[in-house]
Formats: structure tokens, C-alpha cells, sequence
């Protein structure tokens, strides 16, 4: 909603889920984010079990983010409510004698269970409701890492954790409980990447790329050593810079951004998306033929309804109808450029 504008899914009952014909549960983003703070009000930890007995502090993490969203959407205050508890929490029961995370703890024992949990794949998700905390695991995260760095074949800085370094949980992907660094590499890179370290953020990318089994097809590049969530992250580590993740959650982009057209349908990967940006009145988007150079549809929303606009780089002109949509036929070759700009 935040990065987007819409806000479909404030609207009471817009996030029903329906068990069978009889019975469902009516949410909307206000009910999930109150459960959220519910379960911190409940927990004995405040930190609260994401699946059943089971306690991650980066799960948590998670749960922090849409509290810091929707204090920035809506003008509430759940943040700066719970932030002082929860860190309270986190510091005394959630960290160990030398000051580092504990990765998971039994919620009805209280014991700690070896789960890996590095600084380095943490502070990145702190830095989206608390940049102090987050840039102190940070530090800690880089000085480590950096006894990581050395030259490949090449002479070029790579990533390289020595084996004695990890343990048989660090190799394994959490995206599908398989051996594999991909996600390791890829949490490094998208750290480092919101911390402004590029010089370690390439040489995590450059691990990825020699050691996860990285192929292109229809030009699309993916890891195949890696799980969905893995490749995500690796798409977002080649993508963010410095404060992105934090940004994406509590700043968002221009209201200008947020009024203009957008590209609201394309067939995939046919149709790449390298660009798409708006001043509020145009858009300009930079597209590449994925399987093969030839014409192709796009739909565009957001249009101004009855408004006729230019599109250059076709050569022709497109009228929004009375919901603001149009559709374009654009000929793919390489790189192609498509601007449009009302008449």
C-alpha cells in the first residue's frame, strides 16, 4: 500500500479467507497488523512464536515491519509503543553472553535451540524500525565478514567462509531445507547493499554467481542452487542501495510517483522491465524481449480517463478510456525505449 497507493486492502473484509462455504474470517490490513500487537501484548517474551512453541527473533523482525508501515500510512503509534519492551525482551532473553542473537528458543520450555543467526542477516531488517539497533548489529556483522574477503581466480574480491566457520544449519536454505549458500550470499549482499558497503555487496554477488549454479534463459538470470526465496533475495541484492529496505517500508516513493500511469500488465518473461518511472503526468519504461524480439501487448492504468497521450519510441498515440486504461502494441528489439506523454 505504502509503495503503491493502493488501498484496496484497508477497506474492512477486503482479506477474507474462506475456509469452506460456511465459514471464513473477515481481515483487512488493520486487523492483521492488531493481531500482531495482540501477540506482544500476550507473550511472555513479547516476542511471540511464529509457528507453533517456535520463537525466531528474525521473525519477529518480520512482524516489526508492518507496524512501522502502518504507522506511516495511517498516522498510528504501534511502533513506538512496543519498541521499548520488545528490544528489552530481545536484549535479555534473545541474547547470548557475547552479545549476539540467539536464532530460535522454545516459547513453552524457554530453551535455546541451535537455529544459525549472523548480525550481518539481521540488520538489515532492524534498520526498518530502529537504525541504531540495527547499525550495531551491523558493525558487528561487517567486522566479522570482513576476515571473509580474498581474491578468486581472477584477482577479483570474493566472499569465502571458511567450512570450520559454519555449522551444518548455516549451509542449509531456508527456502526449501536443502544445503546451499545462495541465501547466505544473498542476505550479505542485501546488508551490505542497505549499509552503503558496496565492496562487500560485489563480493557476495560475485560468490553468488561462481558457487550457486547461475544461468540466463529468455534472458533471465537464476540461481539454481538456490531455493524461490533465495533468488529473491538475490534479486533484491543486485537491485537496492543504501537504505533501500528501510525506505521501502517507512518511506515510499513521491506522491508524484503515485499519481502517475502505470504499466499494469505484460506477459512475463516476454516482456523485461528494466525502468519504469513518472513525474506524475508521464511514464517512461525501458524494455527488453525476453524469449524473443516481436510485438507485444502492454495494458496501462492510471491513465488520465478520455486524455490522449504520445507514445514515443512507437510512433503512434493511445486515448484512455473512462477508467484511465489503454492498451499499446510495442515491437521488441533489444533495448527499446516507450515514453508516454499526454497530448
Amino acid at each position: 500500500m505504502l509503495n503503491t497507493g493502493d488501498r484496496r486492502y484497508a477497506e474492512p473484509g477486503s482479506l477474507t479467507f474462506r475456509l469452506n462455504d460456511t465459514t471464513s474470517y473477515p481481515h483487512d490490513c488493520h486487523s492483521l497488523v492488531k493481531s500482531i500487537r495482540d501477540n506482544h501484548e500476550q507473550a511472555d517474551f513479547c516476542l511471540f512464536p511464529c509457528e507453533p512453541n517456535w520463537v525466531y527473533p528474525v521473525c519477529n523482525m518480520y512482524g516489526m515491519g508492518p507496524l512501522a508501515t502502518h504507522d506511516r500510512i495511517f498516522d498510528t503509534h504501534y511502533l513506538q509503543t512496543v519498541l521499548p519492551q520488545w528490544q528489552r525482551m530481545l536484549d535479555t532473553e534473545f541474547t547470548d553472553g557475547k552479545g549476539s542473537l540467539i536464532g530460535l528458543r522454545s516459547y513453552w520450555t524457554g530453551l535455546e535451540v541451535p537455529f544459525y543467526a549472523g548480525e550481518a542477516g539481521f540488520a538489515f531488517f532492524a534498520n526498518v524500525f530502529s537504525p541504531t539497533f540495527a547499525r550495531r548489529l551491523w558493525a558487528v556483522g561487517r567486522k566479522e565478514l570482513s576476515f571473509c574477503l580474498a581474491p578468486d581466480a581472477e584477482g577479483k574480491t570474493r566472499l569465502t567462509i571458511p567450512p570450520e566457520a559454519l555449522s551444518m544449519l548455516e549451509t542449509i536454505d531456508p527456502g526449501h531445507y536443502r544445503p546451499g549458500m545462495l541465501f547466505a550470499y544473498a542476505a550479505v549482499a542485501m546488508c551490505a547493499r542497505e549499509f552503503g558497503d558496496d565492496e562487500l555487496a560485489d563480493a557476495a554477488i560475485r560468490s553468488m554467481d561462481q558457487d550457486c549454479g547461475r544461468v540466463i534463459e529468455n534472458g533471465v538470470a537464476r540461481y539454481t542452487q538456490g531455493s524461490g526465496w533465495a533468488n529473491i533475495w538475490a534479486i533484491d541484492a543486485r537491485l537496492m542501495r543504501t537504505g533501500d529496505f528501510r525506505n521501502a517500508f517507512v518511506r515510499g516513493p513521491t506522491q508524484a510517483t503515485l499519481r502517475g500511469p502505470i504499466l499494469s500488465e505484460a506477459k512475463y518473461p516476454d516482456v523485461l522491465v528494466a525502468k519504469a518511472t513518472s513525474n506524475g503526468e508521464d511514464l517512461e519504461l525501458v524494455l527488453y524481449p525476453g524469449t524473443s524480439p516481436g510485438p507485444q501487448l502492454l495494458g496501462m492504468e492510471r491513465l488520465q480517463p478520455g486524455i490522449s497521450y504520445q507514445v514515443s519510441g512507437v510512433g503512434t498515440q493511445i486515448t484512455a478510456d473512462a477508467n484511465g486504461k489503454a492498451i499499446v502494441t510495442v515491437d521488441l528489439q533489444g533495448r527499446t525505449l516507450v515514453h508516454f506523454t499526454k497530448i
